[in-house]
Parts: C-alpha cells; sequence; structure tokens
C-alpha cells in the first residue's frame, strides 16, 4: 500500500507543475492562498435557526391543532400537528 499523500502534493487543475514544492519551496498558490477580509460596515445578517419539521414520540404527543394524541407530527402554521391535519 502507498504513503498517505496531502491534497497540496498534487498540481491543480491549472496545469502548474509541482517541482518547486518537491524542492521544498513553496508554491505560488501556497504564498497567495489568503482569507478574505470580511467587510464591516456590511454587518451581520440575521440567520433564522433551523426547526424540526417532523417530530416521533413513542409515548405519543398531542397535535396542534385537533389535540389528539399521535405518534408521529410534521411541522404547520399551528405548530406540529398530526398527518390528518397536515396540510400537504
Amino acid at each position: 500500500m502507498s504513503e498517505d499523500r496531502s491534497l497540496s502534493d498534487f498540481p491543480g487543475k491549472t496545469g502548474e507543475s509541482d517541482e518547486t514544492e518537491e524542492a521544498g519551496e513553496p508554491s505560488e498558490r501556497e504564498e497567495s492562498a489568503e482569507v478574505p477580509e470580511v467587510d464591516e460596515s456590511a454587518g451581520e445578517t440575521e440567520v433564522e435557526p433551523a426547526r424540526a419539521t417532523y417530530d416521533w414520540t413513542p409515548s405519543g404527543a398531542a397535535c396542534a391543532r385537533c389535540e389528539s394524541t399521535v405518534e408521529k407530527r410534521w411541522r404547520d402554521e399551528d405548530g406540529m400537528v398530526c398527518a390528518d391535519c397536515k396540510e400537504w
């Protein structure tokens, strides 16, 4: 089995050879790799947290619309609802 190699050991899609990398010198790709600066004036956008779209409760849970106890519920406008109340 061959030894593990880093992705940087392989030439890029631009057709550059990796002769300088083999000689121990950093390639141009490594020297120019910079992290882009964040524009402070743009501000941060508010991100809505992820919410579950499905819930399975083995002991059962109440449907938000009809209040019947069911094991499987799906997210709808009213909250977590049973399959009969879900608008598919």
